[in-house]
């Protein structure tokens, strides 16, 4: 679980690929990468923007941060495929303006990467479609996690559920003693981890119990070499702020998991030494962190799968923590690379390649742009009947036929009843009055009339007065005087191949 160049460009952002033949000689789709310059021109990204741009298919533009914080969206450049996603300093709600003034096809979802920035949500999301955490308790001092209106909007629409349902505004937290902490009516024990509500924040404690010694074990961003520090002796949970205290995990061989998804089909996973086993980081000889690339469970594969489409990122990262043969989630990072994996890049870039040409072969029938970037459902962003091309022929038919002849006999000249103008019989009865009127012009002739002619028609007449599309045709004639001109037509009729 996508449709979002110089001169062309701005008809390009106008159409959405309706005019494709247009790039032919002329230039190529537009991949745009809006996010902070650390992490647009970071290795990873050049590696994945380099095979998609060997195919000779698109060219690539960068906002820069220039542009990013300082331009109005209207002057930001065109594109055809946007790349956009959040981290630290960059402004989300601006880059969804942008989504929703030019509708590129987006690879990953703006409006739902609000979702990754409080943990509160995340946890709610996990939940809502079934991928295990650990068991948590949540103080709010903040009155809840705020729900962006666009946001909600899109997982009512999509997903079936309001956020913030599940979430708790419990601010009542006591120590009932040196291992047991109370929130609201609900209890857990030490060792716990005290997670800031705000996903930005990665300031993460670790509270031992008794048992275990006590202290606390403080996790940061890594600085150099070090991810994180212990501190001996009594600790008191923080008192200030919004947390999830969440039940410690102790996991298998002493590691966590990295997940890195592309699409629903394809997950990546890597090893690394847990931060709480000493903070020390263990690099190679390159001065990289050492990872080890480890194989996915079935159960694994389709957390991905969950956590890849709920969250509306196509290319998304995720932690595991692996415990006596069970899996959990424990947070879900939104965009992230795996670093130095040619593998990774070649399967990347050909997933998003093919997206890509996918959203070009299928831009007759809808726009590609990122249902999530419309407030509701419009014309252009459903996938709707827009019309019908249809190329018919009739049936195998009949050859149509007519015979005609021109008579003066007064049972045959008052058909017209008075009528100076043609007059055309087609229902039963009429045809009926026509056959009479034949009848009587054979029996008793007009001295000018043909009597074979006359028969030959009454003849034809008695024979398909019943078949659909038999009509009689009769047009005043001035010569000779007080004639008519009687005009049968038959035919049309399916035949049995036709039928």
């Amino acid at each position: 679980m996508d449709s979002p160049m110089s001169e062309l460009g701005m008809q390009l952002s106008q159409s959405h690929f309706m005019d494709l033949p247009q790039f032919e000689g002329r230039t190529k789709p537009i991949i745009g990468i809006c996010a902070m310059d650390s992490k647009a021109r970071s290795k990873a990204m050049a590696n994945i923007l380099e095979r998609l741009q060997a195919t000779d298919r698109y060219a690539v533009v960068f906002f820069g941060e220039k542009t990013i914080l300082d331009e109005d969206v209207e002057v930001w450049p065109v594109c055809d495929f946007l790349i956009s996603f959040f981290s630290q300093g960059f402004p989300l709600e601006k880059a969804l303006q942008y989504v929703q003034l030019r509708k590129p096809f987006s690879v990953n979802s703006l409006v739902r990467q609000f979702l990754l920035l409080d943990r509160r949500v995340v946890l709610e999301m996990l939940h809502h479609v079934g991928v295990p955490t650990p068991f948590h308790v949540v103080v709010s001092r903040d009155g809840g996690a705020k729900i962006h209106p666009l946001l909600q909007s899109v997982v009512e629409q999509r997903m079936g559920f309001r956020l913030g349902a599940e979430s708790s505004t419990v601010s009542e937290v006591e120590e009932l003693d040196p291992d047991t902490l109370r929130v609201g009516t609900r209890t857990i024990r030490k060792p716990f981890v005290e997670k800031p509500c705000d996903a930005e924040d990665h300031n993460i404690y670790i509270y031992y119990s008794q048992a275990q010694g006590g202290g606390v074990r403080r996790l940061f961003r890594k600085i150099g070499n070090k991810s994180s520090e212990f501190v001996p002796g009594p600790a008191h949970v923080r008192t200030e702020g919004s947390y999830i205290y969440e039940e410690f995990i102790s996991v298998d061989n002493a590691v966590d998991v990295k997940v890195y998804t592309v699409g629903n089909s394809y997950a990546h996973a890597e090893t690394r030494k847990s931060p709480v086993v000493d903070g020390h980081v263990r690099r190679n000889s390159e001065g990289k962190e050492m990872r080890f690339v480890t194989a996915l469970t079935a159960e694994e594969r389709e957390y991905a799968r969950a956590v890849s489409k709920a969250f509306g990122q196509r290319v998304c990262g995720f932690d595991i923590l692996r415990t006596h043969g069970k899996s959990m989630v424990m947070d879900v990072n939104g965009w992230s690379f795996v670093k130095g994996n040619d593998a990774y890049y070649d399967h990347t870039a050909r997933i998003l390649d093919a997206r890509f040409q996918e959203a070009l072969r299928r831009r007759w029938f809808a726009r590609f742009v990122d249902p999530d970037t419309v407030g509701r459902a419009t014309y252009e962003s459903r996938w709707v009947l827009k019309g019908v091309f249809s190329v018919c022929r009739h049936a195998d038919r009949t050859p149509k036929q007519k015979t005609k002849c021109v008579l003066q006999s007064p049972d045959v000249v008052a058909l017209l009843d008075g009528s100076a103008s043609e007059v055309t019989l087609r229902s039963p009865a009429e045809l009926s009055r026509a056959l009479d009127a034949l009848d009587a012009a054979q029996q008793s002739p007009h001295a000018d009339d043909p009597l074979a002619r006359i028969v030959h028609v009454r003849d034809v007449l008695a024979r398909k007065i019943a078949m659909p599309g038999t009509k009689v045709q009769l047009k005043p004639q001035r010569s000779p005087c007080g004639s008519v001109q009687l005009i049968l037509k038959w035919g049309g009729e399916c035949t049995h191949a036709g039928i």
